[in-house]
């Protein structure tokens, strides 16, 4: 004062104590979900990824801007993602996200990334062989199976469906995508191809399926006919005796002359796959009809006058057989002709 007396004021100034929330608002990982679901006050969590997955990123926000944050050890933004990659296919990978509240008071967060194993589906889901038929018919469980073809075949396509796509696959040795028809060469006429089918899982176990492919042997010609062909009665020419099966002598029907222009033949009734051919004198008449039911051959041109020798030969897939024993017969053509 003008005095000189004096008086004191004091102010007093109170420091707020440094912040202790050390929660956060949020927390996610991509890809996955987690279980529980967030909560501040819940600390442990769980995430499921499938096996394919190698890393993801985790993201945090902390509830206190003053707070610090760090993921696995490393100092992280708020709501800025991380990357995490995770241990092999099968393991547990731990996350530590640690929220230091602005007085230095800790608090972690756990996520247990568990990766799913690899797969152990080393199963087909279908397998097919053009040109033939599985025996037995597919199943997934049973490995082996045998194919027969003709004896023409030279080449089939094998396919094979994966029941897991993700599984590997080879056929003979050669990498095959599940679906894909593989080439296989078989071996010669009467020689057997074996086909094998080998599936990994992505965990590696492996499962195999064996076909064996017969090709079935050349089909042998048919076998010489043992008896000639036989002009029907019907058909060698005599002079009936009215209202009777029977001839004037000297004409007889069974002394191989004939009138006939184109007479029949039977012969014995060729073999399943067997086909007669008729031959008058060295030439095949392969227009010649043939009556499966009469088992008789009939030419298919006019014979001519006199002698003719007649033989028949029988072909499959396999060739043509030696002809047969040889059956002569007289056309006659001065008789009346039928």
């Amino acid at each position: 004062a003008p005095n000189g007396s004096q008086k004191n004021y004091t102010v007093t100034v109170s420091r707020a104590a440094l912040g202790g929330n050390n929660n956060l608002s949020a927390m996610s990982v991509s890809p996955g979900t987690l279980s529980p679901t967030f909560r501040a006050d819940r600390v442990a969590y769980t995430v499921n990824v499938g096996s394919a997955i190698d890393s993801l990123t985790a993201t945090a926000t902390v509830q206190d801007a003053g707070a610090t944050l760090t993921i696995n050890g490393q100092g992280s933004t708020s709501g800025q993602p991380r990357a995490i990659p995770l241990g092999p296919a099968g393991t547990t990978t731990e996350i530590n996200v640690v929220v230091i509240a602005a007085n230095g008071n800790p608090k972690t967060y756990q996520i247990d990334v568990i990766r799913e194993a690899l797969g152990g589906n080393n199963n087909l889901s279908g397998l097919t062989v053009s040109q033939g038929s599985l025996d037995p018919a597919f199943n997934a469980s049973t490995t082996g199976y045998t194919v027969n073809v003709g004896s023409a075949v030279t080449t089939v396509t094998v396919t094979a469906t994966l029941q897991d796509t993700a599984a590997g696959m080879t056929i003979n040795g050669q990498g095959t995508s599940s679906g894909d028809a593989r080439s296989i060469t078989l071996g010669a006429e009467g020689s057997t191809t074996n086909v094998a089918i080998v599936v990994t899982a992505p965990n590696g176990s492996q499962k195999s399926y064996a076909v064996t492919i017969n090709r079935a042997a050349p089909a042998a010609k048919p076998a010489t006919p043992s008896n000639a062909p036989d002009l029907i009665s019907e058909d060698d020419s005599c002079v009936r005796i009215s209202g009777t099966d029977l001839c004037f002598p000297p004409t007889s029907d069974v002394d191989n002359i004939t009138n006939v222009k184109r007479p029949r033949f039977r012969i014995p009734q060729p073999a399943t796959g067997e086909t007669p051919i008729l031959y008058i004198g060295p030439n095949k008449d392969s227009s010649a009809s043939f009556d499966s039911g009469a088992n008789t051959l009939r030419p298919s041109t006019d014979l001519s006058n006199g002698d003719q020798t007649i033989t028949y030969t029988l072909t499959n897939a396999g060739g043509e057989s030696d002809p047969s024993p040889s059956l002569t017969v007289t056309f006659d053509a001065s008789a009346p002709v039928r």
